[in-house]
C-alpha cells in the first residue's frame, strides 16, 4: 500500500470534513455597522423634520408677517400685506384661521419688542394646534361618534328582540 489511503480500511478518510468560511472580514461587518448606524441616525433627523414640518410653516410665515410690519413697535400690518400673508399661509398648507393667529402672535410680539425667532414668540407660535394635532382630534371624535352609533344600534336590536320574544311567548 502506497501513500493513498484504501476506503476499505479507513470510510472517514476519503470524505472530506466541510470547513465554513467567513463571507465578511472584520473590517467589512464593522463598516457595514457603521453605515447601518448612520442610516439609523438619518431616518431618526428625517423623522423629526418631518414632526417639525407644520410648526415651520408656522416659523415661516411669522419671518414673513415680520417683514411685511411697519410701524416699528406700532407693528402695523396693512390690510393687503395681511391677504397676502393669509393667503401663503393657505398655500403653505395652514388654515385662513390659523394664518390670522401667526399674524396676531407675530404683532405682538413686535409690540412687545421681540423678533419672530425669539423664544417667547416661538412658545406663543407653537400653541397654535398643527395640522396633525386637528387630524388627531377629528379622529378621536369620529371613533366616539361611531361608538355612539353601534351602541345605539345595539340598545335598539335588543329592545327589538326583546319585544319580538315576548310577543312570541304570549301566544295569544
Amino acid at each position: 500500500m502506497t501513500g493513498a489511503p484504501d476506503k476499505s480500511e479507513n470510510p472517514r478518510a476519503s470524505v472530506e470534513t466541510p470547513r465554513l468560511r467567513l463571507v465578511r472580514s472584520d473590517q467589512e461587518a464593522s463598516r457595514v455597522l457603521i453605515a447601518r448606524r448612520d442610516v439609523e441616525i438619518e431616518n431618526r433627523r428625517s423623522a423629526a423634520l418631518a414632526r417639525d414640518a407644520h410648526e415651520d410653516v408656522r416659523r415661516v410665515l411669522a419671518l414673513r408677517a415680520a417683514e411685511s410690519l411697519e410701524g416699528g413697535r406700532a407693528a402695523v400690518l396693512r390690510p393687503d400685506a395681511r391677504r397676502r400673508l393669509v393667503r401663503l399661509g393657505t398655500m403653505l398648507g395652514m388654515r385662513r384661521f390659523e394664518s390670522n393667529l401667526v399674524l396676531a402672535v407675530v404683532q405682538e410680539g413686535a409690540r412687545r419688542g421681540e423678533t419672530p425667532a425669539g423664544p417667547r414668540t416661538i412658545a406663543n407660535l407653537s400653541v397654535i394646534p398643527s395640522s396633525s394635532q386637528e387630524a388627531a382630534i377629528l379622529s378621536r371624535r369620529r371613533a366616539r361618534e361611531r361608538a355612539a352609533i353601534l351602541a345605539g344600534a345595539i340598545a335598539i336590536a335588543g329592545t327589538a328582540l326583546f319585544v319580538l320574544v315576548r310577543w312570541v311567548a304570549r301566544g295569544d
